[in-house]
């Protein structure tokens, strides 16, 4: 079964409370929730990891961004590291019992890394309006779908997937992340209503493709 994960959209003038429900609200139909707070003090992450856990949502279904020391401060399981983060290796001995996940740019990284992590982004596949630089494509995401299965990960795509694309990934990916199509902002506040009908659509999508 294809995995979705929700990536959150680092907002700064939105108010947490409406970060908090719309997650609650599309948690139900998402696998992860990856917190890609990369703007925010550790003081703030925490009180919104606490604001997140007392809504009665299960820190295993939460990532945190980088920060591996916060969340296992929150007995949160996953840690999402980029290129710039630590290695991999630092990671793991600093943290034994963390999963770890990470974003990757190209089909080499690919070859050379995924297998080591508990699952790899590949992006952006598609166009998106939170990045700038050219998209991949999906030439880039089946040959990085035949580099992954052959050494054994699992290969997430992640940019510009939205219900009139995803259903382009599913076959090529052990799943999808989505950014701005499950946080929608109306107002400077997140859409809790077309997020939720995002989330429910995507949900259906993928678990019709193994019908």
């Amino acid at each position: 079964m294809s995995m979705l994960h929700a990536v959150t959209r680092d907002i700064s003038d939105i108010p947490d409370s409406s970060l908090v429900s719309i997650i609650e609200a599309i948690v139900p139909f998402v696998d992860y929730i990856q917190l890609r707070e990369k703007s925010r003090s550790s003081k703030s992450l925490g009180l919104l990891i606490e604001s997140i856990l007392e809504r009665g949502i299960p820190a295993e279904k939460l990532i945190i961004n980088d920060r591996a020391d916060i969340a296992k401060a929150f007995g949160i399981p996953r840690t999402h590291l980029t290129e710039k983060s630590l290695s991999l290796s630092k990671m793991q001995d600093a943290f034994p019992e963390m999963k770890f996940g990470r974003s990757f740019h190209s089909i080499s990284a690919i070859t050379r890394e995924i297998a080591a992590y508990d699952y790899g982004y590949l992006g952006h596949i598609f166009r998106t309006s939170e990045k700038s630089y050219p998209a991949l494509g999906m030439e880039a995401l089946r040959e990085a779908s035949k580099e992954a299965k052959e050494r054994g990960g699992k290969l997430i795509a992640i940019g510009g997937i939205d219900v009139d694309t995803i259903g382009q990934v599913l076959p090529y990916a052990s799943g999808a992340a989505v950014m701005s199509a499950l946080f929608p902002v109306v107002n400077y506040q997140f859409d809790v209503g077309r997020g939720l009908r995002r989330a429910k659509a995507l949900r259906e999508m993928i678990d019709q493709s193994y019908q």
